[in-house]
């Protein structure tokens, strides 16, 4: 590779429109960035659309959410690994090379589909012939054990959350708790079963306040994709 050829400032105009179109298409919880290689092996971001999935921002290193291309890998060809975050989240990564020094790298956080294809695996499972046989309790299963723990998940999703906003629940504005509840709703939270409930414990609120928090940044982040608003690549 070479290194002007990755700093092309054309490339990273051109590539904008495609990393909307993929975020779109995928959803809050997925991320696009180009990424440019550099001779020692770093990865450095020269555009992104919703970095709030890893928190990067343009003109950070690329690190684990994008894989080491090496220079002799074909130019779209691509390379997937699966990280998990210090927190417990996890997230699916595939970068590809689109030309001498450049890469699009595509994130997609996977903690609630993980776990709720562990709740659709255990639903599905069909039980043997003699279940009813068997003790109500024990500690056979045959069913697949769930990859993740709702509560062991949701509990560090409100840390994460709670550190984001740099104070604990008790000292919490409402506008701090209306962004802690945007961020659990932008990772998907709300989609599982007695997540309200726990939210509304978590941040000593009412369930009904949580409805009504959940139904201001919803509001707030329609307004803001009607007016043309997005991650500034």
């Amino acid at each position: 590779m070479t290194a002007q050829a990755g700093k092309d400032p054309d490339s990273a105009p051109a590539v904008l429109p495609v990393l909307k179109a993929i975020v779109r298409c995928f959803g809050p919880s997925s991320e696009a960035s180009l990424v440019r290689l550099e001779e020692d092996g770093r990865a450095v971001v020269l555009a992104i659309e919703n970095g709030s999935v890893t928190g990067r921002r343009k003109g950070d290193e690329a690190g684990a959410y994008a894989p080491s291309l090496c220079a002799d890998l074909p130019a779209g060809e691509p390379v997937t690994r699966v990280v998990t975050g210090t927190t417990g989240r996890r997230f699916k990564c595939t970068s590809a090379r689109i030309g001498p020094g450049l890469a699009i790298s595509i994130v997609i956080e996977t903690t609630v589909l993980e776990f709720m294809s562990g709740f659709l695996q255990g639903l599905l499972d069909t039980p043997p012939s003699d279940w009813a046989a068997r003790p109500a309790a024990g500690p056979e299963r045959d069913a697949g054990q769930p990859l993740f723990d709702l509560r062991k998940a949701l509990t560090s999703m409100l840390r994460e959350a709670e550190t984001s906003v740099g104070r604990p629940v008790t000292l919490m504005t409402r506008e701090d708790k209306l962004r802690v509840i945007g961020e659990l709703d932008r990772r998907g939270v709300f989609l599982l079963r007695n997540s309200v409930e726990d939210v509304a414990r978590a941040l000593q609120i009412s369930r009904f306040t949580v409805y009504n928090y959940l139904d201001s940044v919803r509001q707030s982040a329609e307004g803001g994709t009607q007016n043309g608003g997005g991650t500034d690549a």
